[in-house]
């Protein structure tokens, strides 16, 4: 191992680890022999008995799992009673490892208190070890449990993989699984919620979602608690909260009180609560809304010199404000409201105390990467551990660029490329680094961070500009709300995207319940009646600027743009699905012929009205493990089958049948693709066929019905685009490697989660899963999404390197199967 990289490791794991993260070892796992072991861990339903081994030169729990004949078990379980206040921890890691992972599905860990159990489940993917992470938010209450105050056992169960896409001996194999290092975990920064989550909390919520995510790019993990929960004493020790904008109730209040008396620090937006104001020194001024016109207000302009970090000015578009003043705790006003002519309008923007701070709006996302700034000057100014944490989550960054961990790393990848310009800049981001390093360790912490980023600036130019660019690669775009970035400027999107070496969009234009085009087969779209056709304009300034076209089908989901008449018909004619608890819900229901009819002739319609260069399925599958149990897919599975169904949905969902009526499952999805796919070709012959699919299988087929990997050996489609959103690249690659595996032959364009809800990355960090897709010779990949912001921030990367040069698409000389 690099000395210096070792170090470095050392460094920034000593300065962040004491603030940010409180962790807390439940169980290691570290048993001294068998009987101590067992002692704590009971088998249950037919388990062996668990042993402690040696892995990797220290003591682990293992837990065989015999699922082949004659144990044939289901699940493996074991238990352990145990006494635990769990208040105020936000999530918990469990690190296993499989020795067969093909065996296994998932795993559901449990906390049992009193009459009930809190459980959350898991996906068993990858071989090796894993550390699972089980968010408290994501834990859902079974039966009656007493609360997390009063946790009084834990269990922990591996399934049995079902599959039958897999041979008969892998799927009953007998396997084992290792576990070590069960952890609670806690922030030192929440962010509180209301209890529900509807119309009346909708902004709240939303910007909620915002500072998490500036925060979480400054290197600030936040946890989520609920208004309840605080009124509990869930805030414990942690040093910092955020109220995005809340109306806490008087229990809840009463704690925050208690909470800034004991130290704690508070950031509040759009309102106090009046039972907080002289605990934060801060008075209700008035509700400002001002005139239409130039009288708007338009950004904040702040004191220089006030704090460090802050920005000179920062833009927000806020409609109205509401106004507190200064009265104690040494709190002042740091920032004032500028109108859109340019005025300052006297009003405080923002405010600060020695107890916490107020900004007099929601945090809106314009002006995003100073709004970062501002906030984090701020909670700098509450809590001085902050700047420590941004200053090593920056330095981190500077350490890893696109696909390279190191400097070194960079260094070696860049050089085939780099220029002497290149080699001088490096040099300097040396320079700054070890700055930034030893300012860190001088606990000069602004001051390491501002190095730190001149260090990460200075890489990521190389970085990008290093890039190889092929003359043969798909490079796509998926485009998820059906009028591009710029609504009505189809000719804007495409020029960029050509502009910046992308060949391909997939736009999505139609869901299973509207369109946005002129379509004849399913409702027209608010977004077609206002801005006109679609996929004409796509189309136009497509080929305009030489982009391929794929156009999106989200199949079996209405879409939350459909027309609510449409979804009530759906569910009045019996055509949507229905779960195994017999909730109907508003999925249609890929059995039903009439449901089949409507996908295959709108997704059709398109290709025989449309020049476009492929249709794209997506959300061809079932929405999860749960679904269909409705009373006509039991009659139809009955029907095509043979079987007879006593216990309905038991038989199907779990039980006699369950292997049965999950290949039945699938084979529902399968040929609506087989379908389209064979129509399609016979009025296009040369369209393109493709789908976004899960990046994990069998468990896809297993637990939704998507078999894509027979689709790829039968010739059903084109190319397929796994959606691979990992911020994990080893993660990433492993994924690839599978999936070529699986496609027999058929191109693998890996989706790369930009702005996904499973991974947000940066451009170089785009930059180096693209070239891990070049490393892997996949051909293309395809990034999701565009947006405005993705336009913006991943564009720029991509064509100062990896996309300079133009690329044709690999397909266009692939032979039809």
């Amino acid at each position: 191992m690099n000395f210096k990289l070792f170090s470095l490791t050392l460094l920034l794991t000593a300065v962040s680890c004491r603030w940010a993260n409180a962790e807390h070892t439940i169980d290691s796992f570290a048993y001294a022999n068998d009987q101590d072991a067992q002692a704590a861990w009971s088998a249950r339903e037919g388990t062996p008995d668990v042993r402690r081994i040696d892995e990797e030169g220290r003591p682990v729990l293992q837990v065989r799992a015999p699922f082949a004949p004659p144990n044939g078990l289901q699940r493996t379980v074991i238990d352990r009673d145990i006494k635990l206040d769990l208040t105020t921890p936000s999530w918990f890691t469990l690190d296993i490892n499989v020795a067969d992972i093909e065996s296994v599905r998932a795993l559901t860990f449990y906390f049992r208190s009193g009459k009930g159990w809190f459980s959350c489940g898991a996906s068993l993917t990858r071989p090796g070890w894993k550390t699972l992470r089980f968010e408290k938010a994501d834990f859902r209450a079974e039966e009656s449990p007493s609360g997390w105050h009063a946790i009084d056992g834990i269990r922990i169960a591996v399934w049995k993989q079902n599959s039958r896409s897999k041979p008969d001996e892998a799927s009953t194999a007998e396997t084992s699984f290792r576990l070590r290092n069960l952890k609670q975990h806690q922030n030192d920064v929440a962010i509180v919620l209301p209890d529900q989550q509807d119309a009346g909390s909708a902004a709240t919520w939303d910007a909620a979602k915002r500072i998490r995510k500036m925060l979480s790019e400054l290197g600030i993990e936040t946890d989520s608690l609920r208004e309840s929960e605080i009124a509990e004493g869930a805030l414990g020790s942690r040093r910092l909260a955020i109220l995005p904008f809340n109306r806490p109730d008087r229990k809840a209040c009463e704690r925050l009180v208690e909470y800034l008396d004991q130290g704690g620090k508070l950031f509040l937006c759009y309102d106090v609560p009046y039972r907080l104001r002289n605990a934060l020194g801060f008075a209700e001024a008035e509700f400002y809304r001002p005139a239409k016109g130039d009288s708007q207000l338009a950004s904040i302009h702040f004191a220089p010199n006030k704090i460090d970090g802050l920005p000179n000015v920062v833009r927000q578009a806020s409609w109205n404000v509401a106004l507190y003043e200064p009265t104690g705790h040494n709190a002042h006003a740091i920032g004032t409201w500028y109108d859109k002519a340019g005025r300052s309008t006297q009003k405080a923007a923002l405010l600060v105390s020695d107890k916490g701070a107020y900004f007099s709006h929601v945090i809106l996302s314009d002006d995003w990467q100073e709004k970062k700034k501002m906030l984090a000057a701020v909670l700098g100014e509450l809590d001085g551990e902050i700047w420590k944490t941004i200053a090593t989550a920056q330095l981190q960054r500077a350490q890893q660029i696109g696909h390279c961990r190191s400097a070194e790393e960079l260094r070696n990848a860049v050089s085939p490329l780099m220029d002497a310009e290149g080699r001088l800049s490096l040099d300097e981001s040396d320079r700054d680094f070890a700055a930034a390093r030893k300012m860190l360790s001088n606990k000069s912490y602004y001051a390491s961070y501002q190095h730190a980023v001149k260090a990460e600036k200075q890489r990521l130019d190389v970085y990008f500009k290093a890039q190889p660019s092929p003359s043969s690669e798909a490079r796509a775009f998926w485009e998820h709300s059906g009028v591009g970035p710029y609504p009505g400027d189809w000719d804007r999107t495409c020029r960029e995207l050509a502009d910046a070496g992308i060949n391909m969009i997939i736009p999505n234009m139609l869901w299973a319940g509207v369109a946005h085009y002129q379509s004849e087969v399913l409702p027209r779209s608010a977004a077609y009646k206002k801005y006109g056709d679609q996929i004409s304009q796509c189309l136009a300034a497509a080929k305009k600027h030489g982009l391929e076209v794929h156009v999106w089908k989200v199949n079996h989901n209405p879409g939350h743009y459909a027309p609510p008449e449409f979804i009530e018909r759906m569910k009045q004619t019996g055509r949507t699905q229905v779960d195994v608890h017999g909730n109907v819900t508003e999925w249609l229901n890929p059995a039903h012929p009439v449901n089949f009819k409507l996908e295959v002739d709108s997704m059709l319609e398109v290709v025989r009205n449309y020049d476009v260069d492929g249709i794209h399925f997506d959300y061809i599958r079932y929405p999860n493990a749960s679904l269909d149990y409705s009373d006509f897919s039991r009659r139809k599975f009955e029907s095509d089958t043979g079987h007879e169904i006593i216990d309905w949905p038991a038989d199907c969902y779990d039980g006699r049948l369950h292997d049965e009526y999950r290949d039945w499952r699938a084979d529902q999805i399968t040929r609506l693709v087989e379908t389209v796919s064979r129509e399609a070709r016979k009025l296009r012959p040369d369209i393109k066929i493709s789908a976004a699919v899960f990046s994990a299988y069998p468990q896809c087929r297993e637990a939704v019905g998507q078999d894509w990997s027979l689709w790829a050996k039968r010739g059903y489609v084109d190319f397929l685009c796994p959606m691979n959103y990992s911020d994990n690249d080893d993660e990433f690659a492993a994924w690839i490697t599978n999936q070529q595996k699986l496609a027999f032959g058929v191109p693998v364009y890996a989706g790369i989660g930009a702005a996904a809800g499973r991974s947000t990355l940066t451009a170089d960090r785009v930059v180096g899963q693209i070239e891990i897709t070049r490393q892997h010779k996949t051909g293309g990949f395809t990034i999701f999404a565009l947006n405005q912001g993705t336009a913006a921030s991943i564009l720029p990367g991509l064509k100062a390197g990896a996309s300079r040069n133009t690329a044709t698409t690999p397909h266009r000389s692939t032979k039809q199967p």
